[in-house]
Protein backbone atom coordinates (compact mmCIF):
# COMPACT_ATOMS: atom_id res chain seq x y z
CA UNK A 1 0.00 0.00 0.00
CA UNK A 2 2.64 2.78 0.71
CA UNK A 3 4.97 1.38 -2.41
CA UNK A 4 1.99 1.58 -4.45
CA UNK A 5 1.08 5.68 -3.35
CA UNK A 6 4.80 6.56 -3.26
CA UNK A 7 4.93 4.97 -6.85
CA UNK A 8 2.16 7.14 -7.96
CA UNK A 9 3.27 10.49 -6.46
CA UNK A 10 6.72 9.65 -7.73
CA UNK A 11 6.33 11.22 -11.05
CA UNK A 12 5.67 14.52 -9.84
CA UNK A 13 8.34 14.81 -7.94
CA UNK A 14 10.78 13.84 -10.05
CA UNK A 15 9.52 16.77 -12.81
CA UNK A 16 9.33 18.79 -9.60
CA UNK A 17 13.36 18.14 -8.87
CA UNK A 18 14.44 18.76 -12.25
CA UNK A 19 12.79 21.91 -12.31
CA UNK A 20 14.22 23.00 -8.87
CA UNK A 21 17.64 21.91 -10.45
CA UNK A 22 17.01 24.38 -13.59
CA UNK A 23 16.17 27.15 -10.34
CA UNK A 24 19.53 26.27 -9.07
CA UNK A 25 21.01 26.96 -12.63
CA UNK A 26 18.82 30.03 -13.31
CA UNK A 27 20.37 31.92 -9.42
CA UNK A 28 23.77 30.77 -10.71
CA UNK A 29 23.27 32.46 -13.92
CA UNK A 30 22.48 35.69 -12.34
CA UNK A 31 25.39 35.33 -9.89
CA UNK A 32 27.93 36.86 -11.74
CA UNK A 33 26.33 40.05 -12.85
CA UNK A 34 25.24 40.51 -8.84
CA UNK A 35 28.20 40.24 -7.03
CA UNK A 36 27.79 44.12 -5.72
CA UNK A 37 24.31 43.36 -4.67
CA UNK A 38 24.60 40.32 -1.82
CA UNK A 39 21.81 41.73 -0.02
CA UNK A 40 19.11 41.18 -2.82
CA UNK A 41 19.58 37.32 -1.50
CA UNK A 42 17.72 38.26 2.20
CA UNK A 43 14.28 38.57 0.16
CA UNK A 44 14.85 35.70 -1.82
CA UNK A 45 13.02 33.83 0.70
CA UNK A 46 10.58 35.95 0.94
CA UNK A 47 9.57 35.94 -2.41
CA UNK A 48 9.69 32.46 -3.12
CA UNK A 49 7.67 31.42 -0.01
CA UNK A 50 5.16 33.94 -0.44
CA UNK A 51 4.71 33.34 -3.94
CA UNK A 52 4.66 29.23 -2.92
CA UNK A 53 1.93 30.01 0.15
CA UNK A 54 -0.21 32.22 -2.42
CA UNK A 55 0.24 29.23 -5.56
CA UNK A 56 -1.10 26.23 -3.04
CA UNK A 57 -3.89 28.50 -1.23
CA UNK A 58 -5.24 29.44 -4.99
CA UNK A 59 -4.45 25.80 -6.38
CA UNK A 60 -6.16 24.32 -3.41
CA UNK A 61 -9.38 26.31 -3.84
CA UNK A 62 -8.65 25.11 -7.93
CA UNK A 63 -8.40 21.40 -7.01
CA UNK A 64 -11.58 21.64 -5.03
CA UNK A 65 -13.51 23.12 -7.79
CA UNK A 66 -12.42 20.51 -9.95
CA UNK A 67 -13.40 18.13 -7.50
CA UNK A 68 -16.88 19.42 -6.47
CA UNK A 69 -17.29 19.88 -10.73
CA UNK A 70 -17.96 23.73 -10.18
CA UNK A 71 -16.42 24.35 -13.48
CA UNK A 72 -19.41 23.79 -15.15
CA UNK A 73 -19.22 26.06 -18.19
CA UNK A 74 -15.90 24.32 -19.32
CA UNK A 75 -13.10 26.43 -20.27
CA UNK A 76 -14.99 29.49 -19.57
CA UNK A 77 -14.99 29.03 -16.30
CA UNK A 78 -11.59 28.39 -15.78
CA UNK A 79 -10.98 31.87 -17.32
CA UNK A 80 -13.56 33.57 -14.99
CA UNK A 81 -11.34 31.98 -12.19
CA UNK A 82 -7.71 32.61 -13.52
CA UNK A 83 -8.58 36.11 -13.84
CA UNK A 84 -10.75 36.16 -10.08
CA UNK A 85 -7.25 34.65 -8.74
CA UNK A 86 -5.04 37.15 -10.76
CA UNK A 87 -6.79 40.02 -8.92
CA UNK A 88 -6.99 38.30 -5.50
CA UNK A 89 -2.70 37.50 -6.00
CA UNK A 90 -2.63 40.97 -7.08
CA UNK A 91 -3.89 42.59 -4.37
CA UNK A 92 -2.62 40.65 -1.80
CA UNK A 93 0.93 40.99 -3.95
CA UNK A 94 0.36 44.74 -3.32
CA UNK A 95 -0.51 44.73 0.40
CA UNK A 96 2.75 42.41 1.01
CA UNK A 97 5.07 44.55 -1.12
CA UNK A 98 4.40 47.46 0.19
CA UNK A 99 5.24 46.20 3.55
CA UNK A 100 8.60 44.53 2.46
CA UNK A 101 9.47 47.39 -0.27
CA UNK A 102 9.44 49.56 2.40
CA UNK A 103 11.34 47.37 4.81
CA UNK A 104 14.09 46.91 1.96
CA UNK A 105 14.34 50.71 1.21
CA UNK A 106 15.16 51.48 4.68
CA UNK A 107 17.83 48.71 5.19
CA UNK A 108 19.35 49.54 2.16
CA UNK A 109 18.79 53.10 2.45
CA UNK A 110 17.73 52.80 -0.84
CA UNK A 111 14.21 53.94 -2.74
CA UNK A 112 15.42 52.18 -6.00
CA UNK A 113 15.74 49.13 -4.07
CA UNK A 114 12.95 48.91 -2.26
CA UNK A 115 11.19 49.43 -5.36
CA UNK A 116 12.86 46.38 -6.64
CA UNK A 117 12.04 44.31 -3.57
CA UNK A 118 8.47 45.40 -3.94
CA UNK A 119 7.46 45.40 -7.35
CA UNK A 120 9.06 41.74 -7.70
CA UNK A 121 7.22 40.71 -4.75
CA UNK A 122 3.78 42.16 -6.22
CA UNK A 123 4.48 40.41 -9.67
CA UNK A 124 5.71 36.79 -8.53
CA UNK A 125 2.95 36.68 -6.38
CA UNK A 126 0.01 37.87 -9.08
CA UNK A 127 1.45 35.48 -11.42
CA UNK A 128 2.08 32.76 -8.33
CA UNK A 129 -1.81 33.01 -8.10
CA UNK A 130 -2.24 32.81 -11.97
CA UNK A 131 -0.02 29.36 -11.98
CA UNK A 132 -1.54 28.15 -8.59
CA UNK A 133 -5.23 28.92 -10.85
CA UNK A 134 -4.36 27.21 -13.75
CA UNK A 135 -2.18 24.19 -13.54
CA UNK A 136 -4.97 22.01 -11.39
CA UNK A 137 -7.24 22.47 -14.56
CA UNK A 138 -4.34 22.13 -16.42
CA UNK A 139 -3.34 18.32 -15.75
CA UNK A 140 -6.60 16.90 -15.30
CA UNK A 141 -6.51 18.08 -18.81
CA UNK A 142 -3.43 16.41 -19.81
CA UNK A 143 -4.73 13.25 -17.54
CA UNK A 144 -2.47 14.01 -15.21
CA UNK A 145 -4.08 13.64 -11.07
CA UNK A 146 -4.27 17.60 -10.14
CA UNK A 147 -3.93 16.51 -6.28
CA UNK A 148 -0.98 14.69 -6.58
CA UNK A 149 0.81 17.05 -9.48
CA UNK A 150 -0.39 20.33 -8.00
CA UNK A 151 1.50 20.45 -4.80
CA UNK A 152 5.24 19.68 -6.33
CA UNK A 153 4.81 21.23 -9.92
CA UNK A 154 3.41 24.73 -8.79
CA UNK A 155 6.34 24.81 -6.03
CA UNK A 156 9.08 24.36 -9.14
CA UNK A 157 7.28 26.65 -11.19
CA UNK A 158 6.13 29.47 -8.62
CA UNK A 159 10.08 29.80 -7.46
CA UNK A 160 11.34 29.98 -11.03
CA UNK A 161 8.81 32.66 -11.79
CA UNK A 162 9.55 34.66 -8.37
CA UNK A 163 13.49 33.92 -9.44
CA UNK A 164 13.45 35.22 -13.09
CA UNK A 165 10.99 38.23 -11.71
CA UNK A 166 12.89 39.14 -8.83
CA UNK A 167 16.86 39.20 -10.34
CA UNK A 168 15.53 40.28 -13.67
CA UNK A 169 14.58 43.49 -12.23
CA UNK A 170 17.95 43.25 -10.01
CA UNK A 171 19.82 43.04 -13.18
CA UNK A 172 18.20 46.51 -14.62
CA UNK A 173 18.58 47.84 -10.69
CA UNK A 174 22.39 47.07 -10.72
CA UNK A 175 22.73 48.70 -14.17
CA UNK A 176 21.28 51.83 -13.07
CA UNK A 177 23.49 51.60 -10.05
CA UNK A 178 26.24 51.30 -12.17
CA UNK A 179 25.13 54.75 -14.16
CA UNK A 180 25.21 56.19 -10.63
CA UNK A 181 21.50 55.81 -9.91
CA UNK A 182 21.97 55.57 -6.30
Amino acid sequence: HPLRIARYRLPALLVATVLLLATGLLLARFQAGLVELLSLLAFVPVIMGLGGAIGAQTSTVAVRRLVSGRYADGDRGVGAFVLGQAGVGAILGAGCALLLGALAALLERSPLFGLVVGLALFLALTVAAVLGALLPPLLRRLGVDPVVASGPLLGAATDISGILIYFGLATWLAGHLAGGGR
